[in-house]
């Protein structure tokens, strides 16, 4: 069975749509225990226990953590291609 160019864009299209439904799933998941974590730096922010360089590498560790989905997803999308072009020059996957 031949794998041309076509069968490559249509394998690619398939995997990043498979990393988008995975990813959002993780991150659905995630988000309850981030909410509880963050609501308990606050409390411990208004008493006073966390110091400003804390609250600053927290937000630093939010902020990255919302970023996370998107460099994966444009690092799986770039090894899709690059996977789906070096299938179709080596002949296909039969």
């Amino acid at each position: 069975m031949a794998f041309g160019n076509e069968d490559a864009a249509a394998y690619t299209f398939i995997m990043v749509i498979v990393l988008i439904f995975v990813a959002a799933l993780a991150y659905a998941y995630l988000i309850p225990s981030l909410n509880v974590f963050t609501k308990q730096v606050n409390k411990d922010i208004d008493s006073g226990h966390i110091s400003e360089q804390t609250k600053v590498t927290y937000m630093w560790n939010l902020t990255f953590f919302q970023y996370c989905i998107g460099i994966g997803l444009i690092g799986f999308t770039i090894f899709c291609i690059v996977r789906a072009i070096e299938i179709a020059e080596a002949g296909g996957l039969g």
